[in-house]
């Protein structure tokens, strides 16, 4: 019965990677909204859909003894494990009353703002398409 079960979890993993790549390649580019529906909705999804270790920033801030600005990001690097535990961004739009805008910088690269008005909350993602498919690429948190 393992064996089985083994076997179908494998066929199940293929079909989806072969799904996946019919659906966006160099000559057949993603439509971001199109993708970002999925990414923001399911964990899994958008875990395939990231480069790991994901860059991810966290800025903190203050000043120091002598006032001045000492406000900096820390870098660090997220593990696909780590970012399994991550709340989609569905659920932070929900439990947060936050909305989100996108932010092309070009053709291939496109940044999404989620914030809410009148608070300091604001983070962002930042995807970027290769060979035709959107990839999570960046996580930047500069709320306070």
């Amino acid at each position: 019965m393992t064996v089985l079960r083994k076997l179908l979890v494998s066929a199940t993993l293929l079909l989806a990677a072969s799904a996946e790549a019919a659906t966006c390649s160099a000559s057949n580019p993603e439509d971001f909204t199109s993708f970002f529906g999925p990414f923001s909705t399911d964990q899994r999804f958008a875990a395939d859909r990231t480069t790991f270790p994901l860059r991810t920033v966290r800025w903190t801030y203050g000043a120091d003894k002598a006032g001045a600005d000492a406000s900096a990001p820390t870098v660090r690097s997220t593990s696909r494990a780590e970012f399994m535990r991550w709340k989609t961004i569905a659920t932070l739009e929900k439990q947060g009353a936050l909305t989100h805008r996108l932010k092309p910088s070009s053709t291939e690269d496109m940044a999404v703002e989620l914030f809410q008005d009148g608070s300091d909350i604001e983070m962002s993602y930042r995807f970027s398409r290769h060979a035709g498919c959107w990839r999570f690429v960046q996580f930047e948190d500069r709320s306070l």
